[in-house]
């Protein structure tokens, strides 16, 4: 997971970092973490290192003093070699436009304090794998589908952006939506040319658009479903065996320049 690697931990209360390095050291074999109080004395950690250590984690508080835990998170995203590391944030604030802020900013995930052991295992387990789990098994869509995203908490339409057996992503654009929360039950009403298809899954985390850099205003909802693959309905396996014809012969081919399709941007 972190083989060979430490993690830092910005937190301005004591008490939290003491909690995190044990939850690290005694449940994920990861032991001597770097620990400061403030983003300043991390920054200058990111930039010169002890020797022999590699940084492969950042847990870092939102309300710290002096520099704030969203600013330093943007100052990391541009130093050389950490423009990828995972980054957790936690928050006792769970407003969606903070967290969307946090997002475009280039966050990994959240904490949403207070939280347990258990919530810490969970997040760093989801963020060390995450890279490695969205790019599996995960087909762009070849047209635009829309979708609408029913919850208890939300109601938006977003159009797709890939298939896969196991979930889906959905575009949206974040001005003037409500959007639903992290785990939360979903039905997505699917539209597949003439017919529309409900599915039954849990929102699983907002992120950047790859494909729209530029746009502050759109989003990603990852969905994972509640039923096997086996189970979906036949239209949504036919489009998910369409999109992957396509993804092996586009193989085969000089690559592409960067699609931009589905959300109407202009070159």
């Amino acid at each position: 997971m972190l083989q060979n690697k430490t993690c830092l931990i910005i937190e301005d209360h004591a008490q939290m970092r003491r909690f995190i390095a044990a939850v690290l050291k005694n449940q994920l074999d990861l032991p001597n973490p770097l620990q400061v109080s403030d983003a300043e004395a991390a920054l200058r950690i990111l930039k010169d290192p002890p020797d022999g250590v590699e940084i492969g984690l950042i847990i870092c508080d939102w309300g710290l003093p002096g520099m704030s835990g969203d600013e330093f998170l943007l100052q990391v995203r541009s130093l050389e070699g950490y423009s990828d590391i995972p980054f957790i944030l936690e928050t006792g604030n769970n407003s969606k436009d903070l967290v969307i802020t946090a997002i475009q900013a280039g966050v990994t995930d959240f904490l949403i304090k207070p939280y347990s052991a258990k919530d810490l295992v969970s997040k760093i387990k989801r963020v060390t794998y995450k890279a490695s789990d969205c790019n599996t098994d995960r087909y762009l869509v070849d047209e635009k589908y829309p979708v609408q995203i029913r919850s208890a908490s939300a109601t938006c339409h977003g159009e797709l952006v890939n298939v896969s057996d196991r979930g889906c992503c959905v575009s949206l654009n974040r001005c003037g939506i409500s959007i639903p929360v992290e785990n939360e039950d979903v039905t997505l009403d699917l539209h597949l040319g003439g017919d529309t298809i409900a599915l039954s899954g849990k929102a699983k985390g907002l992120s950047n658009n790859p494909l729209a850099k530029s746009r502050k205003d759109v989003i990603n909802l990852g969905f994972e479903f509640l039923q096997d693959g086996n189970e979906l309905p036949k239209a949504y396996q036919s489009l998910l065996n369409r999109c992957k014809t396509v993804a092996q012969q586009a193989k085969k081919k000089p690559p592409d320049r960067e699609r931009k399709r589905f959300l109407d941007i202009e070159d």
